[in-house]
């Protein structure tokens, strides 16, 4: 008796095809905001069945400026509505590691569902 586990990733981000030449792609990332009025915004993001391509920047590890696929960049503690999570994604073809937390980003559950071709 074999077993299979169907897959849908119902949305694939395509970040830029060059590459091979530049070492870089796209790059997700969740952070906070204060706008001009010191009104404070909490990111956060909820990633469930989707698809990374061609992402990250080879050589910038700075915790400052995550140059990875997706970063979660000083976020605080999230909660109820605004709890961030990554569920059954994919990454392939990427340029530095396909997620980073750092700061004060804690309690984000991960669980990937592939990583590819990470160079």
């Amino acid at each position: 008796m074999f077993l299979y586990q169907c897959i849908l990733l119902t949305l694939v981000v395509p970040f830029p095809l060059d590459r091979d030449e530049k070492e870089y792609g796209g790059r997700v990332i969740v952070s906070y905001f204060i706008d001009g009025d010191n009104n404070f915004f909490q990111g956060y993001t909820r990633l469930s069945n989707v698809q990374f391509n061609n992402g990250g920047q080879r050589d910038h590890v700075e915790n400052y400026d995550p140059r990875f696929s997706l970063a979660f960049l000083n976020n605080a503690e999230s909660t109820g509505k605004t709890e961030s999570y990554v569920k059954k994604c994919a990454f392939n073809y990427n340029y530095n590691t396909a997620i980073g937390i750092f700061g004060d980003a804690t309690k984000i559950l991960i669980e990937v569902l592939g990583l590819t071709h990470m160079i």
